[in-house]
């Protein structure tokens, strides 16, 4: 992080809240960054579900658009997916 340049990107694969200080600090160095997590609620228990993303990083990324943003994990794996069948096609 310390070492990072303005033409560096960051994917930073989390939901946890406890990396808006880091994602804060690579915006302020003007880096682009990427929040890789999902936005799907899991089940706890019988009645109450959580959020993957916390709150803290959902504001993050609506407050700061063009410099963070959401990536869905479940598009990217998809996206892995189709990439690696493709390359054992051709190969």
């Amino acid at each position: 992080m310390e070492l990072a340049q303005k033409d560096n990107v960051f994917y930073i694969f989390t939901g946890d809240g406890d990396f808006e200080f880091l994602i804060k600090n690579v915006i302020l160095k003007g880096i682009k960054c990427y929040v890789v997590s999902s936005a799907n609620k899991v089940r706890i228990g019988k009645r109450y579900f959580i959020s993957r993303l916390s709150k803290k990083l959902r504001k993050l990324c609506a407050e700061n658009l063009g410099v963070v943003d959401f990536v869905e994990i479940d598009r990217l794996k998809m996206r892995i997916k189709k990439e690696n069948a493709t390359q054992v096609d051709v190969l």
